[in-house]
Formats: C-alpha cells, sequence, structure tokens
C-alpha cells in the first residue's frame, strides 16, 4: 500500500507539491516514556465501581497493541492556525506564536477505539465525559500550576471516531507526536488530541479544565460557555 507522507499546512495532501515536516508545540520538553513500566489508566464514576487513579484499569502499551485496532486518516490543527494574519492583514496585536498556515498537518494514524478499552473497564450507561490527561510536565501561568495537559471530551464523541493512536504513517509515534500513545480527535480542536495520555477520567458528570474554560475557547455574548466543548 502506498502510504500517504506527512503534510503541514494544508487540508490535504493535494493542497501542496511538495511535503514540509510537521511543527511540535514548544515550550515544554518531550517527555522519554519507558513503555515497560508504564500503563495507561482509566478511572472515575463512569466506571463501575468508580475505581479511584490507584486502584484505576490499567492497560500496556503491549495490551494496547493486542487490542482490536482502526486506522484513520485524520488532520490536527492548533487553534493558533493563521494568527499571524491578525497582524498582517487586521494590525491587531495578538499573543503566541504568528503561525500562518503552518499549525495543521494531515497524518494516517493507527490505534485502539476508545470503546474498547471503556468496555473493558467497565464503562457504565451514566458516564457522560471522558478526560485523557498528559505524561507531560505540569503547565503553570502567572504563578498558578494548572497541573498536566487535560481536557474533556463527551462520551459520544469518544465512542463514535476518537482514536488512542500508537501509529502514525505505518510507524509507531516519534515522542515529539506522542509516544507511546496519544489521542486523535477528529473535526476538534488540535488541543484535544492530548499527546503522551498517562490516564483517562470517566465520569457521570460533566468535567472541565483549565484547556477548555481559560483558554483555547472565545469569549463573550456571542460564545456561551457551553460552546468551548469543541
Amino acid at each position: 500500500m502506498d502510504r500517504p507522507r506527512i503534510w503541514a499546512g494544508a487540508t490535504s495532501p493535494r493542497d501542496h507539491k511538495r511535503p514540509i515536516p510537521w511543527r511540535t508545540a514548544a515550550g515544554k520538553p518531550t517527555p522519554l516514556i519507558d513503555v515497560r513500566s508504564r500503563r495507561l489508566r482509566l478511572f472515575g464514576s463512569g466506571l463501575h465501581g468508580s475505581p479511584t487513579l490507584d486502584r484505576a484499569a490499567a492497560f500496556s502499551y503491549e495490551d494496547l497493541l493486542g487490542l482490536p485496532s482502526r486506522e484513520i486518516s485524520a488532520f490536527i490543527e492548533c487553534t493558533g492556525n493563521g494568527r499571524g494574519f491578525y497582524s498582517t492583514q487586521q494590525n491587531q496585536q495578538v499573543s503566541g506564536t504568528a503561525w500562518k498556515l503552518g499549525a495543521v498537518g494531515i497524518a494516517r494514524w493507527r490505534g485502539v477505539p476508545p470503546s474498547v478499552v471503556l468496555e473493558r473497564a467497565d464503562l457504565t450507561r451514566h458516564a457522560v465525559d471522558v478526560m485523557p490527561r498528559g505524561l507531560d510536565a505540569d503547565y503553570g501561568d502567572a504563578g498558578t500550576n494548572h497541573g498536566r495537559v487535560r481536557r474533556p471530551i463527551p462520551v459520544a464523541k469518544a465512542l463514535d471516531d476518537v482514536l488512542l493512536a500508537y501509529e502514525m504513517n505505518g510507524r509507531p509515534l516519534p515522542p515529539d507526536h506522542g509516544f507511546p500513545v496519544r489521542v486523535v480527535v477528529p473535526s476538534w480542536v488540535g488541543i484535544s488530541s492530548i499527546k503522551w495520555v498517562g490516564d483517562i477520567e470517566v465520569s457521570d458528570a460533566p468535567l472541565f479544565s483549565p484547556w477548555n474554560t481559560r483558554y483555547y475557547r472565545l469569549f463573550g455574548p456571542g460564545h456561551p460557555p457551553r460552546a468551548a466543548r469543541r
């Protein structure tokens, strides 16, 4: 099978005549994870018995590789894609990296559908949200430690087309792209596709984090709080 190459700055491989490298978020070091000891843990009130994190359902890397898998082609786009045009076209000063059209990329991903691990972790019919959390360093802002990056996803979306990906374009994930396992959330803002996922909270009530209440959302009358979900 002809394997598509990695593209950035395009919504389809046809949009460019030559591939350019994916870019990765800067600012924090890439964690180096030992797959021999690391486990993906699922816990919370949306699972039967409401297991806590220290009694979570656990899956090794080898466990995940042995589960039923799926392959999808999907793009991941940073919310800041095109941010540089605020300055060059609208004369507005904005914070953050002045991206033009390079903060989006397409790849072919293979991994385990969350429905598979959720079933094995004993998902209840009352579950509302899941919240993957990365293994990268805690994020601090203005003297506040917000903990590790995490962002909730409705269970309905998680059971639909989300992937716990361990391959990118036919190869194991590179460390900068989330090795050993990352979340891929098609059609949603890039921050939802958590890299280096270490645990997933499953809840029977809506979940929130700074990454869907304070960051990566719009504010104002035209953007009610519930609109921050995607």
